[in-house]
C-alpha cells in the first residue's frame, strides 16, 4: 500500500476520533475503502503513538445526600449493634438453660445409680446376715432338735419366708430403680442430642450475626 493510502487511513482514524467515535476496522474501511489486512497495521501503529488516558472526575455528592447517607449508616450500625446484643443475650440464656437441663439429668442419673448400689449392698448384707442367723439357728436347733422340733421347723419357716419376702421387696425396688435408670439414660441421650442441635443452631446464629455486621459495616 502507498504512503498516500496510509495517510488516508490515518486521516480517517483522526476524523472518527474527533467526532467521538471508535476507530474500528469496519468504520475506517467505510470511509477510505481497502482491506482489513492493510488497515489493521496502520491502526495498530496509530494507537501505539496516540494512547490517551481519559480521567473522569467523579461527580461531587451534594451535602444533603451525604448527610442522609451518614444518618442512615449510623442508624443501620446502631440497629445492627442492638440486634447483635439481643442475639448475644438469647444465646447466653440458651446456653444457661441447656447447661441447667444437662446438670439436672446428670444429677438424676447419679442419684439412681447410687440408689441401686445402696440396694445391692443392703441386699448382700441382709442375705449374709440371714445366712449367718440361719446357720446359727440350725446349729442350736440341732442340739435341741428333740425338744424343739416343732419350734425349730416353725422358726425356720418364718426365717425362710422373711428371707423370700425381703428378696421379693428388694427385687421389686431394684426393678423400679433399673427402669428409672433406663429412663434417665434415655432422657440424657435425648438431651445430649438436643444440646448438640441447639449448639449447632447457636453457631449458625453467630455466623449470621457476624455476616450481617460485616455486611452493614461494608454498607
Amino acid at each position: 500500500m502507498s504512503s498516500t493510502t496510509n495517510e488516508q487511513i490515518i486521516t480517517a482514524i483522526e476524523e472518527i476520533v474527533a467526532k467521538g467515535g471508535n476507530p474500528t476496522l469496519a468504520a475506517i474501511r467505510a470511509k477510505v475503502g481497502g482491506s482489513f489486512s492493510s488497515i489493521g497495521p496502520v491502526l495498530t501503529e496509530w494507537k501505539k503513538k496516540n494512547r490517551v488516558v481519559k480521567i473522569v472526575e467523579a461527580p461531587k455528592i451534594p451535602e444533603q445526600i451525604l448527610s442522609v447517607l451518614e444518618r442512615v449508616t449510623a442508624e443501620l450500625w446502631q440497629s445492627a449493634s442492638q440486634e447483635s446484643d439481643e442475639w448475644s443475650e438469647h444465646i447466653r440464656l440458651a446456653h444457661a438453660e441447656v447447661q441447667q437441663y444437662s446438670d439436672a439429668l446428670a444429677a438424676e442419673k447419679k442419684e439412681n445409680i447410687e440408689a441401686i448400689e445402696a440396694l445391692k449392698r443392703e441386699h448382700i448384707a441382709t442375705t449374709e446376715a440371714l445366712k449367718r442367723e440361719l446357720i446359727e439357728f440350725e446349729d442350736k436347733s440341732e442340739r435341741e432338735k428333740r425338744k424343739m422340733s416343732a419350734a425349730y421347723d416353725d422358726e425356720k419357716r418364718k426365717i425362710t419366708e422373711a428371707h423370700k419376702a425381703l428378696e421379693g421387696r428388694l427385687r421389686k425396688k431394684v426393678s423400679v430403680l433399673a427402669k428409672n435408670y433406663a429412663a434417665s439414660e434415655k432422657k440424657l441421650k435425648a438431651a445430649e442430642e438436643q444440646i448438640k442441635t441447639m449448639r449447632e443452631s447457636l453457631a449458625k446464629a453467630k455466623r449470621e450475626i457476624r455476616s450481617r455486621i460485616v455486611k452493614w459495616s461494608g454498607a
